[in-house]
């Protein structure tokens, strides 16, 4: 297969294009306007049609925020995941419908989450007769996590009921995001009246019964077939926190000088005020980080290539070699 212009594999901080197809399109049927929103989120249309293109993280979340803004909506995460319809996010849907079970079908999804995007996770567990599948959006702010949060679940508990043709309820849904003023739409998307919020993690629980559901999509041989192609997208290596995601940012601009806080909370679609409550709340601060990808990366150069001192300020991002010598006092001390 061809790589596109605009694809790039392997990389940790990219989305498929279909995933931003589909926001577009749901925005665009609830009458938002679709051009605006394309420039609000900086893609491009050129982009937008390329099958094997995938947009950045910070994109993505652009593009939430601004179809959060025009979409007059209480739950917008729940509208969009209303709209969707298996084959919409591609392989990664294919990959799904085409297996044996809901259980075989659950598991794909959350092995390959990485084809639609690197910035969120599905984990599936089991435990005393229920499985518990898990939602985490890994670099999104507040508001834009709870509406990720809506769509996943919405999403996976959609395909699920059109894959398996039958309902699926699952026995208790769990926000990690506050209580809404009227939980009815939750109640109605969801069909169960078990719904809590401001839990650690978005999830939803099942039946382990229900794992055994026959998707009517099964095709052994097509699913063999899908899963050696999606075996060709090595996923990136794993982030496992917003804070995964600032560091290598960090170390990303150290060398040109601008691994600054205002820099870098763009990078993360977030405000600097936004990004220093995030780091106070997880008992750390912007200074604290920046010395510690310095320390990594310092360690790095020194064990791997051994450069001049003058160089390594450089790649460090000092001005000059006295603030060096004060930083490798203070990492050895």
């Amino acid at each position: 297969m061809s790589t596109s212009p605009h694809t790039e594999p392997g990389r940790d901080d990219s989305v498929a294009v279909s995933m931003a197809r589909l926001l577009l399109a749901a925005a665009e049927h609830a009458g938002a306007d679709r051009r605006a929103l394309v420039r609000v989120a900086g893609l491009s249309e050129t982009v937008l049609a390329d099958d094997e293109a995938r947009i950045t993280v910070e994109q993505s979340m652009r593009l939430w925020e601004a179809i959060s803004a025009s979409v007059a909506h209480p739950h917008v995460g729940l509208r969009i995941a209303d709209f969707y319809r298996p084959g919409m996010l591609d392989l990664f849907d294919y990959l799904f419908t085409s297996a044996a079970t809901l259980g075989d079908g659950l598991q794909l999804t959350s092995r390959y989450m990485h084809l639609v995007g690197h910035s969120w996770a599905v984990d599936v567990t089991s435990r005393d007769g229920t499985v518990t599948v898990s939602h985490r959006a890994l670099h999104a702010e507040d508001r834009v996590r709870a509406l990720a949060g809506e769509f996943s679940l919405g999403v996976l508990l959609n395909r699920a009921r059109r894959a398996a043709g039958r309902p699926v309820t699952p026995l208790a849904i769990g926000f990690d995001h506050p209580a809404p003023p009227n939980r009815g739409a939750y109640v109605e998307a969801f069909g169960t009246e078990r719904i809590d919020f401001g839990l650690p993690a978005t999830t939803f629980t099942l039946s382990a019964s229900d794992l055994d559901l026959p998707l009517r999509g099964a095709d052994p041989a097509l699913a063999a077939v899908l899963r050696r192609y999606a075996a060709t997208f090595s996923p990136a290596a794993p982030i496992t926190t917003w804070q995964d995601r600032l560091r290598r940012l960090i170390g990303d601009h150290l060398a040109d000088g601008t691994a600054t806080l205002e820099v870098i909370a763009g990078e993360l679609a977030m405000s600097p005020r936004t990004l220093q409550r995030r780091l106070a709340e997880s008992g750390t601060t912007w200074r604290q980080e920046i010395d510690a990808v310095r320390e990594e990366h310092a360690r790095t150069l020194l064990r791997e290539n051994n450069p001049g001192k003058y160089r390594l300020a450089a790649s460090l991002g000092y001005s000059d070699t006295r603030a060096l010598r004060r930083a490798m006092r203070r990492w050895s001390a």
